[in-house]
């Protein structure tokens, strides 16, 4: 006579579960430790949209639409709304930073080619340059 075994022992199953503890462990400790890459980015990303976003209202609404920087604050106003930048991020304070970036009815902005730098906490930096016919970039 035969007995057949049908299912899991509960060896195999903590066996199991030991391995996906392992591996959830790794990932969550690979997530923390990119997230001041990731909030650079996005910080960098919203930013570059801000600026576009502000030309696109100067020309649209024939007056001069302004971005302030506030860096002691680690924020800047765009469009009436300010915009904090997270805890890992902040303006570069090795770079000097003017008050603001004021685009023209136009699409032009006042002052010169204008850079912006942004850092993580990491020492990872973003470029973000104006130039003069109020085209964005980011490097």
């Amino acid at each position: 006579m035969t007995h057949s075994k049908s299912g899991i022992t509960l060896i195999e199953i903590c066996v199991a579960l030991a391995i996906v503890a392992i591996i959830s462990g790794l990932a969550v400790t690979d997530f923390t430790a990119q997230a001041p890459h990731r909030q650079l980015r996005e910080s960098s990303r919203h930013l570059v949209g801000q600026l576009r976003l502000a030309r696109q209202r100067a020309i649209a609404d024939g007056k001069d639409t302004t971005i302030d920087f506030l860096p002691e604050e680690m924020a800047y106003n765009a469009l009436g709304i300010r915009n904090n930048l997270p805890n890992h991020v902040a303006f570069d304070p090795t770079k000097q930073l003017e008050r603001g970036i004021i685009f023209q009815p136009n699409g032009t902005i006042k002052p010169p080619t204008r850079t912006i730098f942004l850092k993580n906490s990491r020492d990872e930096s973003v470029e973000i340059t104006v130039n003069v016919t109020g085209r964005v970039k980011i490097k």
